[in-house]
């Protein structure tokens, strides 16, 4: 049975086709209605992000689901938003094409990290980090300047995809520092018979 903050997490996923099809409705025009749109359902989506958390630890209804839905919903918005956002129809300042190349290689390092550790020690202890919540807040501003880049200096949205990309170097490298540690545990975890690898 699904709980109410995992059937928030799939309508959030739900809703990304209508933010990319908003987003697509552009054209390169910097006051298309669309635009604004596109910002009202990505600032909507951000908001449930953090809804069906809290309500999921109001209500206790924490669950396996809901930890692996959250994070998916997360990365599936916010890789799809970095693309569309650094294509040529989007009005300048657009986020240059190798930054959603960097977010989309770390994330798909840390998946396959995952994978990998899982099948060589049969056990997984992992969870996101401080850095990586910091990096995920930063990239969800940057898409909010970048949508109303009309709004804002050229400079701040500039800046603020420099540090989105600072960010994410610097958690990307902690993610691989605690799955190496994870991998090469893997030996003394047969030898010893101890079920989960630390991550700190």
């Amino acid at each position: 049975m699904l709980t109410w903050p995992n059937r928030i997490t799939l309508a959030r996923i739900c809703l990304i086709p209508l933010f990319v099809s908003a987003v697509l409705q552009v054209h390169g025009d910097p006051d298309s209605i669309y635009r604004y749109v596109a910002f009202g359902l990505f600032a909507f989506m951000g908001v449930t992000d953090a809804a069906d958390g809290i309500l999921a630890r109001a209500r206790g209804e924490k669950s396996s689901l809901g930890s692996i839905l959250d994070p998916l919903a997360d990365k599936f918005l916010l890789t799809t938003a970095c693309v569309l956002l650094s294509c040529d129809f989007w009005p300048e300042p657009r986020l240059p094409n190798w930054v959603p190349v960097l977010v989309i290689s770390r994330d798909v390092t840390i998946v396959v990290g995952v994978v990998v550790i899982f099948l060589v020690t049969g056990a997984l202890k992992a969870g996101p980090t401080f850095a990586g919540k910091v990096t995920t807040t930063a990239q969800m501003i940057t898409v909010f300047l970048v949508l109303l880049n009309n709004k804002f200096p050229h400079m701040l949205v500039v800046v603020s995809w420099w540090i989105t990309v600072a960010l994410t170097c610097i958690s990307g490298l902690q993610y691989i520092y605690i799955g190496s540690r994870q991998f090469n545990y893997a030996g003394e975890v047969v030898a010893s018979g101890v079920k989960e690898p630390p991550v700190k």
